[in-house]
């Protein structure tokens, strides 16, 4: 499963929000373990599931969450605790991007990347943007945990 969370920004308007796409991988995840395979996965899913906040097409992406694990692997309370405990133990400090996240995820491995486009920030601006995307992230999950649910 690879799930995005984009902090975007309206070009003409200025207005803001999150918008999060999530692809199942039923067959599993190549298993190189190239995150950058998937998170740059050109091919456009047609089944991927999608929350957005603001209309998609033109944005400029201001921050964003990637994260990857196999569907087998999927608990929505694991996932958030993951990264609850990434936020804690390595946001807490100043840190250079991007970040990479490799957490403990019942019998598999949650993995991805935490990246923002706003130059350098305080911890606490960059706790604040990785909230918003986990925040917004679970509101996605939630609005598809039936379909979710099905995959794991």
């Amino acid at each position: 499963m690879y799930i995005v969370g984009m902090w975007l920004r309206a070009p003409k308007d200025g207005s803001q929000g999150v918008n999060v796409v999530i692809r199942k991988h039923p067959t599993g995840l190549p298993h190189d373990g190239d995150l950058t395979k998937i998170i740059e996965d050109p091919v456009r899913h047609e089944d991927a599931l999608r929350y957005s906040e603001l209309r998609p097409g033109g944005n400029r992406v201001q921050a964003s969450l990637d994260i990857v694990l196999e569907d087998r692997d999927y608990d929505r309370a694991a996932v958030l605790r993951a990264l609850d405990e990434f936020e804690q133990r390595e946001l807490g400090m100043f840190v250079s991007e991007p970040l990479s996240i490799d957490m403990p995820l019942g019998e598999g491995r949650l993995r991805g990347r935490f990246t923002t486009n706003l130059g350098p920030m305080d911890p606490q601006s960059t706790r604040a943007i990785f909230s918003l995307l986990v925040s917004t992230i679970d509101r996605a999950l939630a609005k598809n945990h039936s379909k979710l649910a099905a995959a794991a």
